[in-house]
């Protein structure tokens, strides 16, 4: 069987086979990099569907094919970042992340799976997950079970991503407190205004309660369209609450009326998602997939740089 069509960078066109080929490879594993420790980068907003394991897939890919080794942690019972990365989750004897917080003597390398992708593993999600929140619940120290796991692996990866799930809870709490920093993706609408609110809420509390030093290092727009009122007015309203943080996709242009940027909306993402294919990966020069290569550009410069 002939490879499938590539881009210019070895990248497989959409709707064809996984980029698992030796053009894909080659691309991918050009350059490999290694720090010395691990970044742990938690994709979290208290608001279901505000594109958190979207963001997880498109940095993965593109931070893989940049060279990084990168582990993503899937702490969601619905496990979509692992199908996401083209990993069944039926297919796992045990669900990874579960096994870590559950079992005293869990060994980490043993749950990590690899994926499809060079530079990609995955700790597997599912939905044993929604266990732990009850099983933990009188444990001592029960918000660090998933970060002395996650300090045992950082000398393995460059890049440790975390996926959390939407609401609060022991789990939410236990990837929080194993990040070194946050990264969340928001809705240009109320409700995921509001989730912003809460996670900084959260944030507050496990920084003087748990005594962590944890913040939301990175923001950014998904689904936006600056001809829209509403996304002009989310736009103004997350920079002013996180000025430093704020990932702008696209720069202003002197002939244009400047009202923001962010990731725009596409069917990529789903297609991307169906076909078990980081999106950064599956459709590289989609407007999508490029607004999430400059995120990735941000986060490289202000995390994995120094």
């Amino acid at each position: 069987m002939s490879a499938a069509p590539t881009d210019a960078a070895g990248i497989t066109t959409p709707g064809q086979r996984s980029p698992d080929n030796r053009a894909t490879r080659r691309a991918v594993g050009r350059i490999t990099r290694k720090l010395t420790r691990a970044k742990v980068i938690a994709v979290a907003n208290q608001k279901g569907g505000s594109g958190k394991t979207t963001t997880i897939l498109a940095l993965a890919g593109e931070l893989a094919r940049r060279g990084f080794r990168v582990l993503v942690i899937d702490c969601d019972e619905q496990g979509n970042a692992t199908i996401g990365l083209g990993v069944a989750v039926a297919e796992q004897d045990t669900e990874g992340t579960y096994y870590l917080l559950m079992d005293d003597e869990a060994k980490p390398a043993a749950v990590i799976a690899p994926t499809p992708h060079d530079n990609i593993s995955v700790i597997a999600g599912g939905p044993k997950l929604s266990e732990v929140a009850a099983a933990l619940a009188s444990e001592m120290g029960n918000h660090a079970f998933l970060s002395t796991h996650v300090d045992a692996l950082r000398g393995e990866f460059d890049v440790i991503l975390l996926d959390t799930p939407p609401a609060l809870s022991l789990l939410t709490i236990n990837a929080l407190y194993a990040a070194d920093e946050i990264t969340t993706p928001i809705n240009p609408g109320v409700f995921d205004l509001r989730g912003i609110a809460e996670l900084t809420k959260t944030v507050k509390r496990i920084n003087s309660r748990l005594n962590k030093a944890i913040a939301i290092a990175h923001v950014f727009l998904i689904n936006f369209n600056p001809r829209r009122r509403n996304d002009q007015d989310a736009y103004r309203f997350v920079k002013e609450a996180f000025p430093d943080a704020l990932i702008d996709t696209a720069d202003p242009q002197p002939d244009r009326e400047w009202h923001g940027s962010g990731v725009p909306q596409s069917a990529s993402v789903n297609s991307s998602q169906s076909a078990g294919i980081p999106l950064t990966l599956y459709e590289a020069r989609a407007a999508v997939s490029r607004a999430y290569c400059r995120v990735t550009d941000v986060i490289e410069q202000r995390s994995l740089r120094g």
